[in-house]
């Protein structure tokens, strides 16, 4: 269960401990994935740092190929760029070029 916490609030860019603690308060998802039990950020922070200190990084390895498996994801290289130029209005030359 406190994976499952760990991981989503991961994908939502909820890092701090204080912050899942409030969000397995306040958020349905979060309540949902915690079997609606509530979290101490001690807690947390011993899972985080005993359990998972080594294997977290292959454990997000894994989650990123089931993704990939299943379609969600795609692992091919790509780089886009739309090679749009806006010119600033707080450019050096504004004021000269305006006054003219």
């Amino acid at each position: 269960m406190l994976l499952t916490v760990l991981v989503y609030g991961y994908l939502t860019n909820t890092y701090s401990s204080q912050k899942l603690k409030e969000q397995v308060r306040q958020n349905i998802y979060f309540i949902w994935l915690s079997g609606m039990k509530t979290l101490d950020q001690n807690t947390i922070n011993l899972f985080r740092g005993e359990k998972l200190s080594d294997i977290l990084k292959q454990i997000f390895s894994q989650i990123v190929l089931l993704l990939a498996e299943e379609g969600i994801v795609s692992l091919k290289e790509a780089l886009f760029t739309d090679g749009t130029k806006i010119e600033s209005v707080a450019d050096r030359y504004t004021f000269i070029w305006g006054q003219r």
